[in-house]
């Protein structure tokens, strides 16, 4: 199962497309939505993923919660227990000094195989370009990628920090390197 484009989103919206304009989504759906699932085919044979852009678009993103702006939809994430999310770029909206805590106070895995930094390597710490999940004996690899056009999306600053590869590329080697450990 997957989320994408949270963007602070954490209570239902009027869904003003559908008759009868009812409340849909919010944190408390997507829990009750992955407990029903988990309770029928067992949590261990069940992933929960994020693609990204979790911050910009409630108030609740500027609010500071473990030390950086966005941290409340980290707490809700890591309280429904998603396996991992990859950083998006609304993620860098709050600068790169935003993004490096949350992406290193994050108990869930947080996934980009292409935000390197200028010198090589990943551009953040606690970055992982993927993960390997058990899931009811089926390792299960997880790779990340940001939308290359962070490029342009995010501010001179933050780019500054990052070095962007296509991500055909970073994806391509992540597989070949998980390839490797089977």
């Amino acid at each position: 199962m997957h989320t994408n484009d949270l963007h602070g989103h954490f209570l239902p919206e009027r869904a003003k497309w559908l008759e009868g304009e009812p409340k849909i989504g919010g944190f408390g759906a997507i829990d009750a939505w992955v407990r029903d699932v988990e309770s029928r085919f067992g949590s261990e044979r069940v992933l929960l993923l994020d693609g990204g852009d979790v911050l910009t678009g409630t108030p609740l993103t500027d609010l500071v919660v473990r030390g950086f702006q966005g941290g409340a939809m980290l707490e809700f994430m890591e309280a429904i227990r998603y396996d991992a999310w990859v950083v998006g770029n609304h993620e860098f909206d709050k600068g790169i000094e935003n993004v490096r805590t949350m992406v290193k106070t994050s108990a869930i895995p947080a996934l980009s195989s292409n935000l390197h930094s200028p010198d090589g390597g990943l551009a953040l710490e606690g970055l992982q370009a993927s993960t390997v999940i058990d899931a009811d004996g089926v390792r299960v690899g997880i790779i990340g990628a940001t939308t290359i056009g962070l490029s342009h999306l995010a501010s001179a600053s933050t780019m500054s920090h990052i070095r962007l590869v296509q991500p055909e590329e970073s994806v391509q080697a992540e597989i070949d390197r998980l390839d490797a450990e089977t």
